[in-house]
């Protein structure tokens, strides 16, 4: 999915990457974002050099995490944002609420509750990446939201 701006400074974009173990496992501990500048396994972004991502960055994240009333949801080819448009479901692939910064390493969901069918489809090795959406600053890189 290619970045979207919604106005003002900030841009939305998607990002799959490959993580720290090469591909995505059904665990509760899955790595969201990498430490450091970071680029989409398609190239993006263009408008700047590199996203961007540090320990002070995510706190802020994980601050809003802790303070939302609702889990982040999990789900499928991004249908969560695609569903209105192109007139699909859009099934949750799981849950998650609480993040947890590793410093060299990245941002991660800790408590991941993946479906049945996710779990299955993981594990089967037909999803194989995490692609979160992000926003970030278009002057500097930096995330600023999930």
């Amino acid at each position: 999915m290619p970045g979207r701006s919604h106005g003002g400074d900030r841009a939305f974009s998607a990002c799959a990457f490959v993580g720290a173990k090469g591909r995505l496992t059904a665990s509760a501990r899955v790595q969201l974002l990498p430490a450091g500048e970071f680029r989409s396994l398609d190239g993006r972004p263009t408008e700047v050099s590199a996203w961007f991502i540090d320990g002070a960055i995510a706190a802020t994240l994980i601050a809003a995490a802790a303070a939302r009333e609702t889990p982040y949801v999990l789900d499928y080819h991004h249908q969560s944002l695609l569903a209105a448009e192109q007139g699909l479901k859009a099934p949750a692939a799981g849950w998650f609420k609480t993040l947890e910064w590793v410093e060299g390493v990245g941002l991660f969901a800790t408590d991941v509750q993946w479906t049945d069918a996710a779990r299955q489809m993981v594990e089967a090795d037909e999803l194989r990446y995490v692609s979160p959406v992000f926003a970030w600053d278009r002057a500097t890189g930096q995330v600023t939201h999930l």
